[in-house]
């Protein structure tokens, strides 16, 4: 592992919107790291049928995707997940 500090990936909840995760997200930028909070779907902020087909395998893609130009650069991460989204994180993370 190289001296740079991990990249933190911070997942909200199926209820929660990425606002869920701010005062963490501030505490660690302040310390020095790199922190990506994607968006996902399925919270209830759709005022119309948009999120029907959001799938299990979309915040499975979603969280894999995520971090990844900073993986391809040599970084290493960390992934935190809230609640049902561990579950696609847990995923996200094989191979």
């Amino acid at each position: 592992m190289t001296s740079e500090k991990l990249v933190s990936v911070l997942v909200h909840g199926a209820y929660h919107l990425p606002h869920f995760c701010r005062k963490p997200i501030e505490q660690l930028r302040r310390d020095g790291y790199v922190v990506l909070a994607p968006a996902h779907d399925g919270h209830g902020t759709s005022l119309d049928n948009s999120i029907a087909d959001n799938m299990y395998v979309d915040d499975e893609k979603r969280i894999h995707e995520t971090p990844l130009p900073h993986l391809h650069a040599g970084r290493e991460s960390v992934l935190v997940c809230h609640s049902q989204r561990g579950i696609a994180g847990s995923a996200a993370t094989a191979g």
